[in-house]
């Protein structure tokens, strides 16, 4: 389906950093699906690809919007496993926005859908310590880390170990002391180089930023 490719091509785009290039492909999948009826799963999909885009732009306002257009379209239909992962993703943008309260009820939801796969409960898990973390509790945030990956198991250097680093690293900066949050970081660092990941500068730069 024509506009399924183009839907694709954006995400693939805006997750190499090229949302310029991913907007026009987004643009068209739009308008191919609105000529399509009863096509509410791809529709949640592309509300899901918007959101993401715009979250990478540091539109956080306009991400909630489209996000909650797809959790609205997941419930309607009792598709849990998309729901699961509409409204993790949903939390993470309202807590990046700094709106924990709304972040909260979303991640409970998301938690409880049944027969959740483990490594989707762990990215929850992972949310609601950045959401406790930036709500000023890095307690819980711990806590919440350890639970995600005990649910992950051996992570290793998958993109879900890369993401529970990170917020380990969060958390130590946060918490101290400075060398040991310096070291997750520079660690980080370290992966990224070696595996080209586009991140690598800034893991590089928030370790600078600890010893200072």
């Amino acid at each position: 389906m024509l506009a399924r490719a183009h839907a694709m091509q954006g995400r693939s785009y805006y997750l190499a950093g090229l949302t310029d290039r991913a907007k026009p492909h987004l643009d068209e999948a739009d308008r191919q699906f609105a000529a399509i009826p009863d096509r509410w799963r791809l529709r949640s999909s592309l509300f899901e690809f918007w959101g993401r885009y715009h979250q990478i732009r540091g539109r956080l306002d306009l991400a909630a919007g489209q996000l909650h257009q797809a959790v609205r379209i997941d419930r309607e239909h009792g598709d849990h496993r998309a729901l699961l992962i509409h409204a993790r993703m949903l939390a993470a943008v309202l807590s990046e926005a700094g709106r924990p309260a709304e972040a909260w009820p979303l991640l409970d939801e998301a938690a409880a859908v049944p027969r959740a796969d483990a490594r989707n409960l762990a990215r929850v898990h992972m949310v609601r310590g950045w959401t406790a973390l930036r709500a000023g509790y890095p307690a819980d945030a711990t806590y919440w880390a350890g639970v995600a990956h005990a649910a992950l198991g051996d992570p290793g250097t998958t993109a879900y170990g890369r993401e529970l680093s990170e917020l380990r690293a969060e958390i130590a900066t946060v918490t101290g002391p400075a060398d040991h949050a310096a070291g997750l970081w520079a660690g980080l660092a370290h992966e990224a180089m070696t595996n080209n990941h586009p991140k690598a500068a800034w893991y590089i730069q928030r370790s600078e930023q600890c010893r200072r």
